[in-house]
């Protein structure tokens, strides 16, 4: 009776545990892409980021959201389709930081 009652227990509690760090990777997902999208805007007010720069990082953008969706699917964001979230993301907040600090100056076109 114990060991049923046990097991039921830490099967609550691998569940609860298991949906936390599913919140909380996609929390992290969302709230890295919020700063991304804030430095691509300031970028575009700034004069830094042209419109076909901003066309590009639009479409990494969109990357990133189908990424996080299809790893998101079955309910479950595995250990390694979080760390190929944060690559994606890694190799987009380079690719802004790079169109940003290009050191030219861009007439909005």
């Amino acid at each position: 009776m114990r060991s049923d009652l046990f097991k039921a227990v830490l099967a609550t509690f691998i569940a609860i545990t298991t949906l936390s760090f599913q919140v909380e990777a996609r929390e992290r997902v969302d709230r890295r892409q919020t700063r991304q999208n804030i430095r691509v805007q300031e970028g575009i007010r700034s004069g830094d980021i042209t419109d076909r720069e901003a066309t590009r990082l639009r479409h990494s953008k969109r990357v990133v959201r189908r990424a996080e969706h299809r790893a998101g699917q079955d309910g479950v964001i595995t250990g390694e389709e979080k760390i190929a979230l944060e690559k994606l993301q890694d190799a987009r907040s380079q690719q802004i930081h790079r169109v940003k600090s290009n050191d030219k100056k861009k007439e909005q076109q």
